[in-house]
């Protein structure tokens, strides 16, 4: 995948994150190609927010599709189930141990196979000095305080990059 539909994918994320939030946006398939379907789900977005209804991705609708997002999965009444697992007794912090803190790690692997700036995790299932600084860093990525404690806000944005 190139950078370029890297970035579209990203957009479609953001855009099918907030269609399950807001039915008024079209459910868009995260497919890295900026076609009609996605042009359109922008324009609906952006008349939705007040932006230019252009269908264009400028700074100001990429900082309202992150900002709108972010309050879609945050609204979420609980913690997004990731098959096969329940939802977790949250938070997650550094020296808990088991299934919940292997499958976090097993998502922040994902993100190390996948972008520079995260590092792939080692195989246990204890919340070590790595994983903390792995979410902190996801932390950071998502705009929110880095506690390097996996909470709902933290676990429900990963869970859905993850799976998307």
């Amino acid at each position: 995948m190139t950078e370029k539909q890297k970035v579209i994918s990203e957009i479609q994320d953001y855009l099918r994150n907030i269609s399950s939030y807001d039915g008024r946006i079209p459910f868009i398939v995260s497919d890295g190609i900026f076609g009609d379907e996605t042009g359109e789900a922008v324009k609906t977005f952006q008349s939705l927010y007040d932006l230019d209804s252009d269908g264009k991705v400028d700074f100001e609708t990429w900082k309202k599709l992150v900002e709108v997002s972010a309050l879609a999965t945050e609204e979420a009444a609980q913690p997004f189930r990731v098959a096969p697992i329940e939802n977790s007794n949250l938070p997650l912090k550094k020296s808990d141990s088991g299934p919940f803190v292997t499958h976090l790690k097993i998502m922040l692997s994902f993100l190390g196979e996948n972008f520079s700036n995260f590092t792939k995790e080692n195989n246990s299932d204890i919340f070590d000095e790595l994983t903390e600084n792995q979410v902190k860093k996801w932390q950071r990525v998502i705009s929110v305080q880095q506690t390097g404690q996996a909470d709902k806000t933290t676990w429900n944005l990963l869970s859905s990059f993850y799976t998307i």
